[in-house]
């Protein structure tokens, strides 16, 4: 029969795995706060268009000048 002494690994296995698991999970907020912040700047650059456009009655008029404002960068 053979015997696994598996109390002696048991630490390092969960000290690795936990160590893992924290790369994993912050490597995800990462991810998500910088996706967040990307789609931010879409809507904001579509928000100060809007806001340019607002004047127009018509919706053609209003959709024109949106597309204008829609790629002029946004001075920070």
């Amino acid at each position: 029969m053979v015997t696994c002494d598996c109390e002696v690994r048991s630490g390092w296995l969960t000290f690795w795995a936990a160590t893992a698991l924290g790369v994993v999970a912050g490597s995800l907020v990462c991810a998500v706060a910088l996706l967040l912040q990307s789609k931010g700047g879409a809507r904001e650059q579509w928000l100060v268009a809007q806001r340019a456009c607002a004047h127009f009655h018509y919706r053609a008029e209003r959709e024109a000048c949106v597309e204008q404002w829609r790629y002029m960068p946004l001075k920070r």
